[in-house]
């Protein structure tokens, strides 16, 4: 057939067959565009899906795939169970300190919300996490029992969980005490109990109102209030210093040595040498 004109639509000559009738055009072998085709623009549209992949094997996909829809965009998985929605890097793709995959965000993606490196490093906050995870700035868990002063607390598989600071849940010890007491172990020995040392800034030890920076105050069972011992042979026992100039020693050996006037000597016995030095008789 010769090429024909039809109110301006030119049909040029070629193999086929062509039938226009019932509002419908046929091409060829059972090809028909009805009438809708031509009326009504979204009818030949149908939804783009790929049901083997989308590839190019030929030429190199140079631009972008961009979709935008009003509401936002999905990206949907299979329906089986081993239907594995996967976001996959490749052969090349980045290295261990280049991001191989990253989510950004913000106006025309100028901000980097999520890199992942070559080796499986992801970085929130970071584009280069030198860890399996790395965050850049605060991390807030609202999953368990958080609160204030609280602890998170990791059992023997790793799994976390948030803690009231105790001292029944730091290993296990208990107890009750009085402000300003020494603790020490109570006779059980799982527990806390005041011991007999107060401190408020001045040390008692047997009394809760020392009347200097030491008090040792009490009955101690028939023996001397306070018991200086050493098992060295040179170290003295005891000095009294002031300024730190000594005025009073108890040398291991016993011998004492003191500067100053001595006062009230009555009773004063010795089973060894006593020495004077500067004697004053009129002080007896």
């Amino acid at each position: 057939m010769s090429a024909k004109t039809f109110n301006g639509v030119t049909i040029a000559t070629g193999t086929g067959t062509l039938t226009m009738g019932n509002n419908s055009l046929d091409i060829g072998t059972g090809g028909t565009l009805g009438s809708a085709a031509f009326t009504n623009s979204n009818a030949y549209e149908v939804p783009l899906t790929f049901s083997t992949g989308l590839t190019r094997n030929t030429n190199t996909v140079t631009n972008n795939l961009s979709t935008g829809i009003a509401g936002g965009q999905a990206v949907i998985g299979g329906t089986g169970v081993t239907d594995i929605l996967s976001l996959k890097g490749t052969t090349g793709n980045g290295t261990l300190t280049a991001p191989s995959i990253q989510a950004l965000v913000g106006n025309n993606g100028g901000t980097v919300a999520l890199t992942i490196l070559n080796n499986g490093n992801i970085g929130i906050g970071t584009t280069n996490p030198g860890a399996s995870l790395e965050i850049n700035g605060q991390v807030k868990i609202t999953g368990g029992s958080p609160g204030a002063s609280k602890y998170l607390m990791s059992d023997a598989s790793g799994l976390a969980s948030w803690n009231t600071i105790t001292l029944g849940g730091l290993g296990g010890i208990g107890g009750m005490g009085t402000q300003n007491y020494i603790s020490k172990w109570d006779s059980t020995g799982t527990g806390l109990t005041n011991s007999t040392i107060f401190d408020n800034g001045q040390v008692g030890i047997g009394t809760t109102a020392p009347a200097g920076l030491l008090q040792v105050s009490g009955i101690a069972a028939g023996n001397a209030t306070a018991i200086f011992n050493t098992a060295n042979s040179t170290n003295d026992l005891l000095t009294a210093s002031a300024s730190g100039t000594p005025k009073f020693t108890i040398a291991n050996n016993g011998n004492i040595a003191a500067t100053g006037t001595l006062t009230g000597l009555t009773g004063l016995t010795s089973s060894g040498t006593i020495t004077f030095s500067g004697l004053n008789v009129s002080s007896f």
